[in-house]
């Protein structure tokens, strides 16, 4: 083959391969959910621990065949890092990352991440993106709202107070976690002064519902009351999803009102 059909058969293996990238391009942009895609997320698991993950999914058809990078970093508000270096992978890859719980080092943890996806027939990649992600966490419940408030109902011998209320879960920054399906259970722990001889709290358990908003109750009966001008404090210590809260409310009791 002489020198001028070589050149014109690069040309046309060239042109072949233009084609076929153009083409591949205008259905992975015109194909919904063949298209290259990451994504992220981030939990606390029951013991405080931070998980943050990130996902690189280069999968765009049975035709194609891509290599899936990813490299992902966890940092924390005071700026702990856990990072999982590159993975790599035929069209899917994930990385996870962690850190354990700091009760000092609150705030908006970050999941970054750079993600690639190398075309293995074009010989480059298609892909070369940097995210970077920013997740809240539960960090303490509020009374938003009081629906109900007056003497409770007690035996011969005693006299109290009830106060029903709505309560609302807020992340580190103040501001609620419109979430439904978190379940929120309280530990009450009797303090010093106790005026009217509580002995113990009954708590209870709820899920939050799509505001983050759950209904809780409080009460006492005493046989200090009627007539006692005393307080009993209590430190109350909730946890969401089994993972501890790191504000701690603080109740007051007294014969005619709960705050």
């Amino acid at each position: 083959m002489n020198s001028a059909r070589i050149a014109n058969f690069r040309l046309y293996l060239l042109a072949l391969r233009t084609l076929f990238a153009l083409t591949v391009a205008a259905i992975v942009a015109a194909t919904p959910g063949y298209g290259i895609t990451t994504y992220s997320g981030a939990s606390a698991g029951s013991n405080g621990t931070v998980y943050g993950w990130r996902v690189t999914d280069a999968y765009v058809g049975a035709y194609m065949t891509h290599t899936a990078y990813v490299t992902t970093t966890l940092r924390s508000p005071s700026g702990r890092l856990s990072s999982s270096g590159w993975q790599s992978a035929t069209n899917y890859v994930r990385a996870d990352v962690s850190l354990g719980w700091n009760a000092t080092d609150l705030g908006n943890y970050t999941v970054e991440s750079t993600h690639k996806a190398f075309c293995i027939y074009m010989g480059w990649f298609i892909l070369n993106q940097i995210t970077r992600v920013a997740f809240a966490f539960p960090f303490s419940a509020a009374v938003t709202i009081t629906t109900w408030d007056g003497p409770e109902s007690c035996g011969v011998g005693s006299a109290g107070h009830r106060r029903e209320v709505r309560m609302e879960v807020r992340d580190q920054t103040g501001l609620p976690i419109r979430k439904s399906g978190i379940l929120m259970a309280d530990v009450i722990q009797i303090a010093s002064p106790n005026d009217l001889g509580i002995v113990g709290a009954q708590t209870d358990a709820d899920y939050t519902d799509s505001s983050g908003r759950w209904p809780d109750l409080y009460y006492v009966c005493s046989t200090a009351c009627p007539g006692s001008t005393g307080q009993t404090k209590a430190f109350q210590y909730w946890r969401a999803n089994g993972v501890p809260l790191p504000h701690v409310n603080v109740i007051v009791y007294k014969e005619n009102y709960i705050i």
